[in-house]
């Protein structure tokens, strides 16, 4: 049996803006009520 090769599925790029897509989304949620303080800061 031959050792399976490990392949990295994303590339830099797509990790980026997945990674920057998921810190959006922690903070609105984690902003809650206190959105319309937190919104200018989150851009």
């Amino acid at each position: 049996m031959q050792p399976v090769q490990e392949n990295e599925v994303w590339d830099p790029l797509v990790r980026r803006f997945h990674r920057s897509l998921v810190a959006t989304f922690a903070v609105a949620y984690l902003g809650g009520d206190e959105a319309s303080r937190r919104r200018p800061r989150a851009g």
